[in-house]
């Protein structure tokens, strides 16, 4: 991101040749562009050994955050990623996250973390049955169990762990719509 006066990165994980000339990568965005401020995100790219490509990317502004930075007792500032849709049907699914650590300008992932995550029904007052802790599957990335139980408008409630306390500095909140 480069803001003009400052700049740094993000947390991404490496590319990965799909073949046939085609390639993967992973990058959380951790904020949008901002207007009036610096180019914004830029995507450099190594094509070979020697030449390289630049590429201005459009970040905007999300509806629902899916990034959320906190603080540990341990590892400083974490950026937590849930790895799910704004809108899921009702049911037991899946949630992943991934967890990076903020060291200047490097974002390395984090691993050693159980990640508790709670769903919640603010408008009925009750969360669900049946939900899992996200445990870690190395390189930062971490995998649990939630239960929407019925439609609506829901919110994921999300604490760090480490050793069974936790050390999150406070409880990270992730609005989904279940339909």
């Amino acid at each position: 991101m480069d803001m003009g006066m400052m700049s740094h990165g993000g947390p991404y994980y490496p590319i990965v040749d799909l073949g046939n000339g085609l390639y993967k990568a992973e990058v959380v965005f951790i904020m949008a562009n901002m207007k009036d401020m610096g180019k914004g995100w830029i995507l450099n790219t190594v094509v070979n050994k020697t030449d390289t490509l630049a590429f201005l990317l459009p970040v905007s502004e999300v509806k629902q955050v899916r990034t959320i930075p906190v603080g540990t007792k341990d590892d400083g500032r974490v950026f937590v990623s849930l790895l799910l849709d704004d809108e899921v049907k009702t049911g037991s699914k899946p949630i992943d996250f991934t967890l990076h650590k903020m060291e200047k300008e490097k974002f390395p992932e984090l691993d050693g973390y159980t990640i508790e995550a709670k769903p919640f029904m603010p408008d009925m007052g009750h969360g669900s049955s049946g939900n899992e802790a996200a445990t870690g599957k190395g390189n930062g990335r971490y995998s649990g169990t939630v239960n929407f139980s019925m439609k609506g408008p829901w919110i994921v409630k999300v604490n760090l762990l480490k050793n069974g306390e936790k050390v999150s500095q406070e409880e990270l909140v992730f609005p989904v719509v279940v339909k």
